[in-house]
């Protein structure tokens, strides 16, 4: 069975179920009632066998993809002949090398690396700005490794494959981590005017202009120590493990500043950035019609683009709110590629959000998430700690990168928020 038949097959089990579920939701609210215990129970598990395979539908939509942009790239960068004494030329032969020299470096550091090894590895290097190469050979002690592509490759797929404001926000890479102004305009409130034949025209209306600071904070993932025992063992595959470990961490605090940050020697999160859309009535409940009044709160040019944002607590309730007609909120993607929705707008689970719907919480986040920028200088740099752990005969390993994020807003309010009432 091929992928893309793996796929469909796959949603269209969870929509069976899906279905099944917002069955029971437009029967209750067809007699005017809440869920019994015994549906509530019934509905629980429907969504929670949906969400396995959305699990399920997320790997091999994820390999789907990476087959076609491995596709694309080879189809545009066609392997070229190697040369004698230029080890590296082919593509491939150069990939296999620096994940080979990325493995005996974890291992054994740079003296355990061959001449060919070094010679890729010390290209690459070369390939890098000035200032990117100072720490990235040497010695143990004076240096780091610039990763591989398929590393780093892989690091960034498992943060984004966490999701939240990483998944959601439109990502600027940079070269250097001087601070970036980010211009914006807004002209909404200009109209143009009417005038007389012959008439000189005098009035003048200039749009207003704006800029977002973007900096570049520095965050590391801690050190995370490796027994020398697992890194000689052939079978423990070092690089799928280190991008596991350091991709948490780094999502984990990247996404938290960048979701709440106060702007204030750190991002400024987009909750904290956004604007007040709506206010709920209640202080733990969260109705249809409050979702309609946050959703046209936010200007229909940026609607078109619109997706919500909230943490999986706030989706559990969302998703057994029904329309006026008895209708499930909640849809489930059923075509390859396409995600779940509410109220027709995609979503992004965010798990630095208000994980309780309470008193004051903002909630719910509205609009077009791109207007949030996440600047990323270069790509993450991982350090090796040869000596230092060595009475534990453990290697230390140390991933940072620097990074900042704010919401782009010149006045039009992109992305608003829905706020339970005061207690």
């Amino acid at each position: 069975m091929s992928l893309f038949a793996k796929s469909k097959e796959l949603r269209e089990k969870r929509g069976k179920l899906v279905k099944e579920a917002g069955d029971l939701l437009a029967a209750a609210h067809k007699e005017n009632r809440q869920l019994t215990a015994e549906e509530a129970t019934k509905w629980d598990a429907l969504h929670a066998g949906a969400e396995e395979l959305r699990g399920q539908i997320e790997q091999v939509e994820r390999q789907i993809e990476a087959e076609r942009s491995l596709a694309a790239r080879q189809e545009q960068d066609p392997p070229s002949p190697g040369q004698p004494g230029q080890p590296g030329t082919d593509p491939e032969q150069r990939t296999r090398l620096e994940r080979d020299a990325f493995r005996r470096w974890c291992a054994g550091g740079m003296n355990a690396l061959t001449a060919e090894q070094r010679d890729v590895v010390t290209r690459r290097v070369r390939e890098l700005p000035s200032e990117a190469r100072a720490l990235s050979v040497g010695t143990d002690g004076s240096g780091g490794y610039t990763v591989p592509d398929g590393f780093q490759a892989n690091l960034v797929e498992a943060m984004l494959s966490y999701g939240g404001i990483y998944a959601a926000a439109e990502l600027l890479p940079t070269d250097a981590g001087n601070d970036i102004p980010w211009p914006s305009a807004n002209d909404t409130g200009n109209k143009g005017a009417r005038i007389a034949e012959n008439t000189q025209i005098t009035t003048e209306a200039e749009p207003t202009f704006a800029q977002t600071l973007l900096q570049a904070y520095i965050y590391h993932s801690k050190i995370v120590r490796v027994p020398i025992t697992l890194l000689q063992d052939s079978a423990f595959d070092i690089e799928a493990k280190l991008t596991e470990w350091l991709a948490v961490r780094l999502w984990r605090i990247i996404n938290e500043e960048c979701t709440t940050g106060t702007g204030s020697s750190q991002p400024n999160g987009i909750v904290t950035a956004s604007t007040s859309g709506k206010t709920a009535a209640a202080t733990t409940a969260i109705t249809y019609l409050e979702l309609l009044d946050l959703e046209h709160s936010v200007d229909p040019l940026y609607r078109a683009n619109a997706s919500w944002m909230f943490h999986d607590n706030t989706l559990l309730a969302l998703k057994k709110l029904v329309d006026s007609d008895g209708r499930p909120l909640w849809s489930a993607g059923m075509a390859v590629g396409q995600p779940d929705r509410i109220d027709g707008y995609p979503y992004a689970i965010n798990q630095a959000m208000a994980s309780t719907i309470e008193a004051s919480a903002k909630t719910v986040l509205f609009g077009d998430l791109k207007s949030y920028k996440i600047r990323q200088v270069r790509n993450v740099q991982l350090v090796r700690f040869g000596e230092k752990y060595m009475d534990y005969l453990q290697v230390g390993f140390l991933a940072f990168l620097r990074a900042d994020g704010d919401l782009v807003d010149a006045g039009t309010h992109p992305v608003k928020y829905l706020a339970q009432a005061a207690a």
